[in-house]
């Protein structure tokens, strides 16, 4: 299996222009279905994500696009494959756990975060595409599960605000309650982003069903499991929990950006001197000039030179009386 997916990862490589990228990402996705037995299936999965992790640093940037591409509609075919099982529980929790391994592991040791990022990105995503409403909220809980463990257990920062932002706040975001009914002609309006080429805009891009309450007693659960919760990732799960719990009671537990009206002169927020002070600056870069900098003396700096000078023109005082007096 490793030579296999040694073998497809250096043809996505060779391959060239978009077209022929995304159809020999589709043809490599879908030798998932040819196996029969699910350990075979796990295997193939598992190797794909560990064959990935090993090139991830191998890779420039020229293709990196299609690499990530590649694993979008891997993990799509992936959900495609439980849904043909009929979601059954097992599966999906040895499919998790297949998941937790490499891309949803809290260590950086085993999976590059480039890999951990870009899956996170479009986890929820390709889940909803796949399975939409049909898919019970118990076992769209089970999804959430590695996340809310990756956020207890992840040491980087980074990672951790962008899960949170990316798994947990976009779930209350695009919550019944954190849509405005004012605003959904005007969202219904606005063409999908993000397709890919060949792809149709989706009506319902985003029809997952969840239970706020269960999310919220499973934060609390792992926020007070004092070996599995790093200390200081302790106060964003509970900070998540109380968001939940206030969604499941109707209430929204995120603050709206504050957008100045139409009235206000953003010109007014600026004073006179600073407007001028910027022109000078662009007038100088325009030149080819830099701007210089000045240094701010500390205030010691400042009360030594005056004592100084001080001290001199008493000196001076005295020398000049000294001179001037008769002997």
């Amino acid at each position: 299996m490793v030579v296999l997916w040694k073998g497809l990862h250096y043809c996505m490589w060779m391959a060239d222009k978009p077209l022929i990228q995304e159809e020999l990402a589709d043809n490599i996705c879908s030798v998932m279905h040819l196996f029969q037995d699910d350990v075979q299936m796990l295997l193939f999965i598992q190797v794909y994500f560990d064959t990935t992790a090993r090139e991830w640093a191998g890779i420039d940037r020229l293709r990196l696009d299609k690499f990530m591409m590649l694993m979008r509609r891997f993990l799509r075919q992936c959900f495609a494959w439980l849904q043909r099982k009929k979601w059954k529980k097992p599966l999906l929790k040895r499919f998790i756990m297949t998941l937790c391994k490499a891309p949803i592991s809290p260590s950086g040791n085993k999976c590059p975060d480039g890999i951990r990022y870009h899956f996170a990105d479009i986890y929820l995503e390709e889940l909803a595409r796949t399975a939409g409403t049909a898919l019970s909220p118990k076992k769209v809980l089970i999804f959430l599960h590695p996340y809310i463990k990756f956020l207890a257990m992840c040491p980087n920062k980074g990672l951790v605000s962008f899960v949170r932002s990316r798994i947990f706040e976009e779930i209350i975001q695009l919550s019944d309650i954190g849509i405005n009914p004012e605003d959904e002609k005007e969202m219904a309006a606005i063409q999908a982003f993000g397709l890919q080429t060949g792809e149709k805009p989706q009506e319902d891009e985003f029809c997952l069903r969840f239970n706020y309450e269960s999310i919220s007693r499973w934060l609390i659960h792992f926020a007070s499991d004092t070996k599995k919760c790093l200390e200081r990732n302790r106060k964003i799960l509970y900070e998540l929990a109380k968001m939940f719990d206030d969604l499941s009671r109707g209430i929204y537990p995120l603050k709206d950006l504050e957008i100045p009206s139409d009235d206000e002169d953003p010109n007014d927020l600026l004073e006179d001197e600073d407007i001028q002070r910027v022109v000078n600056e662009i007038k100088l870069l325009n030149r080819g000039e830099l701007p210089k900098k000045r240094k701010a003396k500390p205030a010691k700096e400042k009360k030594n030179k005056k004592q100084k000078k001080a001290k001199m023109s008493e000196e001076s005082a005295d020398q000049t009386e000294q001179q001037g007096s008769p002997c």
